[in-house]
């Protein structure tokens, strides 16, 4: 199949490499330095967990060159069976006339996968691309983008220490039914073009799990990461720090607590609904169980490393949290004054 990928940054280029593994021609999709840089030297790679560096030489279209809007005619694009947009959630307002004019290029409308996390804003792309084309996901693996003495190269880590199996990618429409009869559509002689979604992804062996609202998805995750996040801009950026911050912990857990009632209030049933947990579990036991997911190397990648580099990111996603919490009625104080002191610094 031909790939699309929007935003060729750490989590595209972690898609684009294992698409192009899996025997799929990719056309990445980027601007500027980075756009040069992938068609000069290609896509590197590392494994966070193994250490092993791996490359992918693939085409890349540079959107953003020049003065003159690029071409993103059906010639120029090519037809694509599935479009990827892998930008942050800052990003994508901004860039929805050209995911837009990506997907449009193909005869058959391709179904488009927008893959990161979110809180709020998700129905205005719904609505601009159309209901039935837009997939969401929810990325399991984690990847930052680094520069080494050799240039660009994006470390990942796409499953636990102890873990033999992939974590994937949870995917779903942003409310209703996840896809259907999905476990078959290999074997299916007519699927439709949705679950090339799911076939591409398995493909390449990243696993893909279900779910039939994806909005609780990523509401569920910003009530847990959003707090840890600021919790460790607070301890001084490591993981480390805010591990020796009995103080600040506490103030974490206490705004999950907010922050769980604020998205159950908001008429969203969060998931998994192990995350009750931190609504009955003591405080200190809560504090323990998150002390000892710190050291680890998937935690330094996907909570040190990443938070500091989406600081932007951070900031709309916690600004748009506390709106909702806001709207739900529900007591935030702890809630408030962690996202709320992070927002103003």
């Amino acid at each position: 199949m031909r790939i699309g990928i929007i935003g060729a940054g750490a989590l595209g280029s972690y898609f684009g490499y294992k698409l192009d593994s899996g025997g799929h021609e990719v056309l990445l999709f980027d601007r500027g330095k980075r756009a040069t840089q992938i068609a000069q030297e290609g896509l590197r790679l590392k494994d966070a967990l193994t250490g092993q560096m791996v490359t992918a030489k693939l085409t890349v279209l540079d959107v953003g060159a020049g003065t003159e809007e690029p071409d993103l005619s059906s010639e120029a694009v090519g037809a694509l069976d599935v479009l990827i947009v892998a930008l942050r959630a800052q990003q994508i307002d901004a860039a929805l006339p050209l995911i837009k004019k990506a997907a449009d290029a193909s005869e058959d409308e391709a179904p488009v996968l927008m893959v990161g996390s979110y809180v709020s804003g998700m129905s205005k792309w719904v609505e601009e691309l159309g209901p039935e084309r837009v997939w969401f996901g929810f990325p399991g693996m984690s990847a930052v983008l680094e520069q080494d003495e050799s240039g660009a190269v994006v470390e990942f880590c796409e499953r636990g220490e102890d873990d033999t199996e992939l974590w994937g990618v949870t995917l779903g429409r942003l409310r209703g039914k996840a896809l259907e009869n999905s476990e078959n559509s290999e074997n299916s002689e007519n699927p439709n073009k949705n679950e090339a979604i799911y076939r591409v992804l398995r493909g390449c062996g990243i696993p893909v799990h279900h779910a039939t609202a994806m909005e609780a998805v990523f509401l569920s995750q910003a009530l847990v990461r959003l707090p840890m996040l600021a919790a460790l801009e607070f301890a001084g950026g490591t993981l480390d720090r805010l591990a020796a911050r009995r103080d600040l912990l506490r103030l974490m857990i206490k705004a999950i607590r907010e922050g769980l009632g604020a998205v159950k209030k908001s008429g969203v049933r969060p998931v998994p609904d192990a995350l009750e947990m931190y609504r009955w579990v003591p405080i200190f036991i809560s504090v323990n169980m998150i002390k000892n997911r710190f050291d680890t190397i998937p935690s330094k990648i996907g909570i040190e490393k990443f938070a500091e580099r989406a600081g932007e990111e951070l900031q709309l996603l916690e600004r748009q949290f506390l709106e909702l919490a806001a709207g739900s009625a529900v007591e935030s104080e702890h809630l408030e004054q962690l996202l709320g002191s992070f927002e103003e610094e």
